[in-house]
């Protein structure tokens, strides 16, 4: 089976996956910069606030002298934990001790007037820069003033380049944790992926195999439905068309065979009749007979075309009901007159029409009189001579209810079911009536479906037949 749409799917999802990794970590890693710059500013802080202790806590002769000897192992100590560059100054901004080994640039460089000026007013000085050029590039300093019974003393200066290689390395330390941790989790993100898309993409296969054997013509193909998912629902959905298009095909051939079969027997009848007439096989004062035939089977065909070609409009749309209101014991009053020959010549009596109230329905008149004129010359065509044909009618909600009963040959039961399918015909039904097209029934169903109407069949199979149709109230 192609893989093809299994793979682009994984592709896909891996990709986005990724991506949707990639900019959290570029998100994450704009965060990280700002926080660990600001993390070592607190350190430095907390440097400055240790030794400005530090400082305070010295007798008072070393404050005065500032023999500050004592703090310059602390000095080394916080410079190292905090990897700054640390040192004090006096008031004039001289460095008493650094961090930086000898000579030192706080050493031979003094710190400028207006930092100190600001230490002096009791204030915490904060920078980033060179700290008045004392250094070549930028730094992130913090100081704090030493105020001993306010008097300003001096200053603590703590200090980390912005580009030193302990924050370059807190950086590259979440870096590398966070892409760890990104590989492990794509990893695993792709294994999983791998199957549930694998599960995902199976049925979409089937079905794209299914419809390669629909365009071959093999419409017995049905895909699997595992699970409760939307991706069962639509192979359910799929399967339900694959049994529609079965269907739809069953009957295109059979209506391509029953067509085929109207239309040969006819033509087979008038071409054999002419040949008989011109090649001098049927006598001449037999010419009139058969060329009565011959003229009986093209109106059948004739018939045939006209059904066909209404079924036609119908099914597409084309023929749409003109609804209106009428009475229908006047439609089928007229029926009546139409069929009233068929209805002498075989002696037949009607009863249940001695009607003395009116049955208004909203339809297209012209169509529900094609539809009791095929029911009723159906039950003539199949009552024995002399019997009876019965009307039933009701009214119920919104429905009237007709029922049209004939006695005579019915229908077995096995054949009820289709009797409404276009071409089929009962064998009974062949023997009593040749020309029968086979559309009848089919064209009955039609009309009124078009009206959102039904019509039912029942018989017992040998005495009787009845048909019971819808209409509309109006």
């Amino acid at each position: 089976m192609r893989r093809n749409i299994f793979i682009r799917f994984f592709i896909v999802i891996a990709l986005l996956l990724t991506l949707s990794l990639s900019v959290l970590f570029l998100l994450l890693l704009s965060q990280i910069q700002p926080n660990a710059v600001h993390e070592k500013q607190r350190q430095l802080e907390n440097v400055c606030s240790s030794l400005v202790t530090a400082y305070l806590n010295m007798p008072l002769e070393q404050q005065r002298t500032h023999d500050i000897t004592e703090l310059t192992q602390m000095v080394y100590s916080l410079s190292a934990t905090a990897n700054a560059r640390v040192f004090i100054t006096d008031a004039d901004g001289q460095t008493l001790v650094c961090s930086d080994a000898n000579p030192c640039i706080h050493t031979t460089s003094s710190v400028q007037p207006g930092i100190m000026g600001v230490l002096e007013n009791g204030i915490d000085y904060h920078e980033e820069g060179t700290l008045g050029n004392l250094y070549v590039e930028p730094y992130y300093t913090c100081s704090a003033p030493i105020v001993i019974d306010g008097v300003f003393h001096g200053g603590v200066f703590a200090s980390i380049s912005r580009n030193t290689a302990a924050l370059d390395g807190i950086i590259g330390d979440v870096a590398g944790t966070y892409f760890l941790t990104t590989l492990v989790v794509l990893a695993i993100s792709c294994v999983v992926l791998y199957f549930l898309t694998r599960k995902l993409v199976q049925p979409l296969q089937a079905m794209n195999h299914a419809v390669r054997e629909f365009s071959k013509g093999n419409f017995d193909i049905r895909v699997a439905v595992r699970g409760r998912d939307e991706v069962a629902e639509l192979a359910i959905a799929f399967n339900r068309m694959a049994d529609s298009l079965g269907q739809l095909e069953s009957m295109r051939s059979s209506f391509v065979a029953n067509v085929s079969h109207e239309l040969k027997t006819p033509m087979t009848n008038i071409g054999g009749f002419i040949d008989g007439i011109l090649d001098g096989t049927i006598p001449q004062e037999k010419h009139s007979y058969y060329l009565g035939i011959i003229s009986s089977e093209i109106k059948r065909l004739s018939r045939l075309v006209k059904s066909l070609l209404y079924l036609s409009k119908i099914e597409a749309g084309e023929e749409l009901p003109r609804a209106s209101q009428f009475d229908v014991y006047d439609v089928i009053r007229d029926v009546i007159i139409v069929l009233e020959p068929e209805l002498s010549a075989k002696k037949l009596e009607l009863e249940g029409l001695d009607w003395d109230t009116k049955m208004e329905a909203e339809a297209d008149q012209d169509m529900i009189f094609q539809v009791i004129y095929n029911l009723l010359e159906n039950a003539i065509k199949y009552s024995e001579p002399g019997s009876t044909i019965l009307f039933s009618f009701k009214t119920h909600g919104k429905q009237h209810s007709i029922s049209i009963r004939n006695t005579g040959a019915g229908i077995p039961a096995e054949d009820l079911p289709h009797i409404f399918d276009r071409f089929y015909k009962v064998d009974k039904s062949r023997g009593l009536n040749s020309k029968s097209t086979g559309l009848g029934l089919y064209l009955v169903k039609t009309l009124l479906a078009v009206h959102g109407q039904t019509i039912t069949a029942d018989s017992d199979g040998s005495h009787y037949c009845e048909f019971t149709f819808t209409l509309p109230r109006a």
